[in-house]
């Protein structure tokens, strides 16, 4: 599957100077997570996209972490379990130290004491990044629950 019909499903909304880089992209007025998915609105959930392609995976968000150490229990569960992978979502300029506001995700690599291994998608950027969890406890915080913000994990389903 397209990652652009992927990311349709997931609500996608992009500015009005960027429908050029879409074939099939929505545009609108900017949420308050910031344009690209929407998975925070219930219709547009993850679960819904795999119930839909019929893909047997489970989604669960952790949105409400108290502590960068709840983060780091979640993160090292995470890393523990072989059947579990996760991405994080935040706000981009408080885990970058940058002048941008809104969210974005990242594949979680792995947890090394107060260093989180990320994959990051930005463009020119490095694709493997480094973040203490400190910060980006702060930068989830930031962002908030009701923007989705937290840990996404995604695991096969159980069978039976």
């Amino acid at each position: 599957m397209e990652q652009e019909d992927i990311a349709n499903q997931l609500g996608l909304i992009v500015p009005e100077e960027d429908l050029k880089y879409f074939a099939h992209a929505r545009t609108g007025e900017r949420p308050s997570s910031g344009y690209g998915t929407q998975i925070q609105d219930e219709q547009y959930s993850m679960q819904n996209l795999f119930d839909k392609e019929g893909w047997p995976l489970t989604f669960t968000r952790h949105s409400d972490i108290a502590s960068a150490d709840k983060l780091r229990e979640i993160l090292a569960s995470v890393q523990a379990d072989d059947d579990a992978d996760a991405m994080l979502c935040f706000d981009y300029g408080t885990l970058w130290d940058v002048k941008s506001s809104g969210g974005h995700v990242c594949v979680f690599e792995s947890l090394d004491g107060d260093t989180v291994h990320i994959i990051d998608p930005e463009r020119n950027v490095p694709k493997r990044r480094v973040a203490n969890i400190h910060t980006l406890f702060k930068a989830i915080d930031f962002h908030g629950a009701e923007n989705a913000a937290g840990v996404w994990i995604i695991t096969s389903k159980k069978e039976g």
